[in-house]
């Protein structure tokens, strides 16, 4: 554990509760891996401008955007990698929801000027049922670029609710392509490296770092391959892994 030199968290369902709150616990926990010079890293499915926001005492170096399709260097107020959607695909897909009335999201290229270009790095789709899930996916399946990178955790566990979110990027998209690159950008071994996460979304990240902590609310695909299984993200699990495992073990 002490010879980590970079961290990198998810977000929903990992480093914040429920209520979507970073609580005091694991911001201070977070400060602590800061201070030992370790490098902070947000990854999401979620789009920059959103991720920034718990960017809280500017604890963060850089963050991992929409399932790994934007890398941003907050410090330097710079865009190191990013990736883009098919056009095509994009239009099919459009045109598939605009038949079903199903309601698309594109997150499109934001840089700190707030112009906004044509290229997109993510889809969001918000299905209202199972079964619209169950279709898009055929339908996403059969095109050529273009791939299902998240669904919503209640999909997996049939829970009725009123809305999926799915996210659909460029095939060779995913956030383990994007923490490879950071790395290799940083020159850290993967050895080196931790990470946290709690969805099927992380499972490319898990397979690029040395260390795999999944949260106890997480997918159990995550646990099969994850080093260790902290508390839930509602217990703070992020911090009582830091507390216990690594600034226990080094004091």
């Amino acid at each position: 554990m002490k010879d980590i030199k970079i961290a990198f968290f998810d977000i929903d369902g990992t480093l914040t509760n429920s209520k979507q709150e970073l609580t005091e616990n694991v911001i201070n926990s977070l400060r602590y891996l800061k201070n030992k010079g370790i490098i902070l890293v947000l990854t999401s499915g979620r789009w920059d401008s959103y991720i920034l926001k718990y960017n809280k005492d500017n604890l963060f170096d850089y963050i991992i955007a929409n399932n790994g399709a934007e890398i941003y260097d907050i410090n330097n107020n710079k865009v190191l990698y990013e990736e883009f959607m098919d056009k095509i695909d994009i239009n099919i897909i459009d045109s598939y929801c605009n038949e079903n009335n199903i309601e698309m999201i594109n997150n499109t290229y934001f840089n700190r000027s707030n112009n906004i270009i044509d290229n997109i790095y993510q889809s969001v789709i918000i299905c209202k049922s199972i079964q619209e899930v169950d279709d898009l996916k055929q339908y996403v399946n059969e095109l050529n670029n273009t791939y299902i990178s998240y669904i919503s955790f209640a999909y997996y566990k049939k829970i009725t609710k009123n809305s999926y979110t799915i996210n659909i990027n460029n095939k060779i998209t995913n956030k383990g392509k994007s923490v490879k690159y950071m790395l290799d950008y940083l020159n850290i071994d993967k050895e080196n490296s931790i990470c946290f996460g709690d969805n099927i979304n992380d499972l490319d990240m898990f397979n690029n770092v040395g260390i795999k902590v999944c949260m106890d609310n997480g997918s159990n695909k995550l646990k099969e391959l994850s080093d260790y299984i902290t508390l839930s993200n509602d217990e703070d699990g992020v911090a009582y892994f830091i507390n216990n495992y690594i600034k226990n073990r080094e004091d």
